[in-house]
């Protein structure tokens, strides 16, 4: 079964406001469509919770860093934010 993906506001106004070439984010794009088909490869949880996903998960694109949320139980994938991959406190504040 397929994942539904919501983009948060912050996500969808940190991909707007992105400063990379338009392959960057088109891998980015490309990498939050993945999300669909389940779990990304290579995805790990940052932040654990007991929520049925785990916690807020990230998985990197490039030279960017996807967070979002995973719900298995509701096939829903909830994208939190997009940021450079070396972007720790913006992690921080999504705790």
């Amino acid at each position: 079964m397929t994942n539904k993906v919501y983009l948060s506001t912050y996500a969808n106004q940190s991909l707007l406001s992105l400063k990379a070439s338009e392959a960057q984010v088109q891998g980015v794009l490309k990498t939050i469509d993945s999300l669909e088909e389940g779990e990304a490869a290579g995805s790990r949880i940052l932040y654990a919770d007991d929520s049925p996903g785990g916690g807020l998960r990230a998985v990197n694109a490039g030279d960017f860093r996807i967070l979002y949320r995973y719900d298995p139980e509701s096939h829903t994938v909830i994208v939190a934010d997009v940021a450079p991959a070396t972007s720790d406190e913006r992690v921080a504040a999504l705790v």
